[in-house]
């Protein structure tokens, strides 16, 4: 069955998943499926990090964004779009979401 959330209900979502990995799908802009298999994001990597990998992120001021790191990418950080957000499976939790 598939589930109707709000962004902010899918980013709260994500962010129980703290400390664990867990798997994304979701449309990107060219209409190409993503899926990647994440962690949660480390905020001191974009604020307090060492120099040489602080990063700043260009959509932190875009809620329908979430930032993660992919582990399938040697650990980059992608982020993933919540209006396009398809799929997340988290251990036992597994959700689909419903199209916009």
């Amino acid at each position: 069955m598939k589930t109707r959330m709000t962004d902010d209900q899918k980013r709260a979502l994500l962010d129980s998943f703290k400390g664990k990995i867990w798997s994304a799908e979701w449309v990107k802009k060219s209409g190409e499926v993503r899926k990647a298999t994440c962690k949660h994001m480390i905020h001191s990597a974009f604020a307090g990090g060492h120099a040489s990998t602080a990063q700043k992120s260009t959509v932190a001021h875009k809620t329908q964004y979430y930032t993660a790191c992919d582990l399938n990418k040697g650990e980059k950080w992608i982020n993933i779009d919540l209006h396009s957000l398809k799929h997340v499976k988290c251990g036992e939790i597994e959700v689909d979401f419903e199209d916009d």
